[in-house]
C-alpha cells in the first residue's frame, strides 16, 4: 500500500517564511514539549485564539468532507485486509484500531502515512500507550515545571520524557510533514496583531502534538470498546447489520449515511456512555471566583468535571450500567440527552469531537457490513472492566474473530 503525502506539500516550492519556520519548529519542538500551552494547557484569550485557530485547521485538512473520507476508507481497507489474513482466527482488536487511528491523525497532522507492518508505526502506538498509563499527561500535574514535578511526581515526570521522545521523533521529519501547519500559521500571524496565543512557532508545534497524541487515544479506545460490545451483544450486532444493509446495499457507508442509521448511531452513542473513555475533564481553573451549586469556588482554583457521574447517574438514566441502545431513539429518531458528555462539556469541549465522531461511525459501520465479529474464545464472556492503570478508560485485553460477510 502506498504512502500519501499532502498535494501542496509536494507540489509547491518552500518560500522563505517557511524554510524559517521549519527551522524554528525543529528547534522549539524540545522546549515548547514543556513550556508551550499548546490547546489543551492555554487558557483566557490565548486560549480562545489555540482554539479557533485548532478548530479551523481541523476543517481545512478534511473533517466533515470527502477529502478526509478517503483517508479513512484506506484505513477501513487496509484493515479489512489485515482481519481476513487472520483466517478468522483470534486477534488483537486493539492493536488494530490503535494503527487505524494513528494513521488517520498521522496522516491529517503530518500528511503520510504507514503500513501496518511498518516499526515506526508500532512504535508510536507503544509510546502512546505509556503516556496513558495513569500519571500522564492529563494528570493534574501536567503544567507543573520538570523540576517542580520531578520531585513532587516522580512518574508523572517519567511520562513527560515519553512524550519528548514522541516529539523529537516527530521533529525529525522534514517540514513537509509539518506540511500545511505552516501555511496556516502564516494565515495566523498575517490576521493576528499580538505575539501571544497562536502566534508562536513553538505553540503551532505544541498544538500539532496535542492533535496528534490525543486525537490518537482516546478514538481508538472507543473504537475498541465499540468492537468489544459488537461481539459480546451479537443480535445488537446483526441489528446495526440489517439497517447498515437496508439503508446502503453493498456500496461503502459514507459520513452522509449516518442519518439514515438511527440504531446504529445509537448503539455508539450507548458505546461512548458506558465506556466513560474521559472519566474526568481535563483540569482547568477560573479566573475569578464565583458560586456553584451553593459552593463558593475561589479564583485561580483546579477544576476538573466528573464525566463519569453525569453518564452514569440514575438520576438521568434509567438503569445506567446496562448497554441499552434503545435509551438514545425516540420515534425512530435518534436524540440529545442534557446528561451525555463524552467529549466533556461547556466552552472547553473536545476540538477534535467532529474528527472522533466521523472516524467512529464510519469505522464501525464499514467494518460491521463486512464482517462478523465473535469472541476469540466462545466460552470467555468478557466482563467490561476497564484497565485503571490509564487516564482514559480503555477494556482489558480480549481476542476477537472475525468472519467476512
Amino acid at each position: 500500500m502506498r504512502n500519501f503525502k499532502s498535494v501542496r506539500a509536494r507540489t509547491r516550492p518552500a518560500t522563505p517564511d517557511k524554510v524559517r519556520l521549519r527551522s524554528r519548529l525543529k528547534y522549539d519542538s524540545r522546549v515548547s514539549v514543556i513550556f508551550g500551552p499548546g490547546v489543551i494547557w492555554q487558557s483566557g484569550h490565548d486560549w480562545r485564539l489555540t482554539r479557533r485557530f485548532t478548530i479551523q485547521t481541523l476543517r481545512d485538512f478534511g473533517v466533515g468532507k470527502t477529502s478526509l473520507e478517503e483517508k479513512i476508507f484506506s484505513e477501513i481497507d487496509a484493515a479489512t485486509e489485515y482481519i481476513k489474513a487472520t483466517g478468522a482466527k483470534p486477534f488483537n482488536p486493539r492493536q488494530l484500531t490503535s494503527m487505524m487511528i494513528t494513521n488517520i491523525i498521522y496522516g491529517i497532522v503530518f500528511g503520510k502515512r504507514f503500513d501496518f507492518d511498518e516499526a515506526d508505526l508500532h512504535s508510536m502506538i507503544e509510546k502512546l500507550d505509556l503516556l496513558f498509563r495513569r500519571g500522564g499527561v492529563g494528570s493534574a500535574e501536567g503544567g507543573f515545571p520538570e523540576w517542580l514535578l520531578k520531585i513532587v511526581n516522580k512518574k508523572e515526570f517519567d511520562q513527560r520524557h515519553i512524550y519528548q521522545q514522541i516529539s523529537d521523533h516527530e521533529s525529525s521529519f522534514d517540514g513537509q510533514h509539518v506540511r500545511d501547519f505552516v501555511d496556516l500559521y502564516l494565515k495566523a500571524k498575517t490576521e493576528e496583531k499580538s505575539d501571544s496565543g497562536v502566534n508562536t512557532a513553538g505553540n503551532t508545534y505544541r498544538v500539532i502534538m496535542d492533535l496528534f497524541v490525543a486525537g490518537s487515544e482516546t478514538t481508538s479506545n472507543t473504537v475498541n470498546w465499540t468492537l468489544l460490545y459488537l461481539q459480546e451483544y451479537p443480535d445488537l450486532q446483526n441489528k446495526c447489520r440489517e439497517e447498515i444493509q437496508q439503508a446502503c446495499g453493498g456500496r461503502n457507508v459514507r459520513w452522509t449515511d449516518r442519518g439514515t442509521l438511527p440504531y446504529t448511531e445509537a448503539f455508539l452513542l450507548e458505546v461512548q456512555r458506558v465506556s466513560n473513555i474521559a472519566e474526568f475533564s481535563l483540569p482547568h481553573t477560573n479566573q475569578v471566583p464565583v458560586t456553584l451549586g451553593g459552593y463558593n469556588i475561589p479564583a485561580h482554583s483546579l477544576i476538573r468535571a466528573n464525566l463519569y457521574s453525569a453518564n452514569m447517574d440514575q438520576k438521568y438514566w434509567s438503569d445506567p450500567h446496562i448497554f441499552n441502545p434503545d435509551r438514545f431513539l425516540k420515534n425512530g429518531k435518534t436524540f440529545g440527552h442534557p446528561a451525555f458528555m463524552p467529549f466533556s462539556t461547556g466552552p472547553r469541549i473536545c476540538a477534535g469531537e467532529s474528527l472522533a465522531k466521523m472516524e467512529m461511525f464510519m469505522i464501525t459501520t464499514n467494518l460491521v457490513q463486512r464482517f462478523t465479529f465473535a469472541r476469540g474464545d466462545p466460552s470467555t464472556k468478557h466482563n467490561f472492566e476497564p484497565i485503571f492503570e490509564q487516564i482514559t478508560s480503555a477494556p482489558e485485553p480480549y481476542m476477537a474473530r472475525a468472519t467476512p460477510i
